[in-house]
């Protein structure tokens, strides 16, 4: 007689075995996933950073060091315009983009009231905002 097939009980040991498979890799991928999101999200900062250094380096703004007058913002808008950034495309939306109009870089000034150097003291604030994903990121950079 001859057998072709699979038995019952072969079909559902193999389908176990799948199972338990599927039921660790999963969390694994979707935990993978979630990371790579995150540190996207902190390369757009850091690309903010950079960009509005090499902003500050190409137009020599005058920073005040008054406590009264207000800092630098440069926005990320003005960023992408002048082609100091590309497109920052929301990594949990894939379709959407980031605010470009919320999304800034305010430079403060840490040195004294009328204190002048040629290198001064610049703190540098980002905030990334893709409102689509309700992810919001603020850093500072000494």
């Amino acid at each position: 007689m001859n057998r072709k097939g699979f038995t019952l009980v072969e079909l559902i040991t193999t389908i176990t075995i799948i199972g338990i498979l599927s039921a660790v890799a999963i969390p694994m991928v979707n935990k993978y996933f979630l990371s790579t999101q995150s540190k996207t999200y902190d390369t757009y900062v850091t690309t903010l950073y950079n960009a509005a250094r090499s902003y500050l380096e190409k137009n020599t703004i005058f920073i005040p060091a008054s406590k009264e007058e207000k800092d630098l913002e440069i926005s990320a808008s003005t960023l992408l315009k002048e082609g100091y950034i590309d497109e920052l495309v929301d990594p949990s939306k894939k379709q959407e983009k980031c605010d470009y109009t919320n999304s800034k870089v305010v430079v403060h000034n840490n040195l004294g009231k009328d204190e002048i150097k040629s290198n001064p003291d610049l703190t540098y604030k980002v905030t990334l905002s893709c409102p689509k994903s309700n992810k919001t990121l603020t850093k500072e950079y000494s």
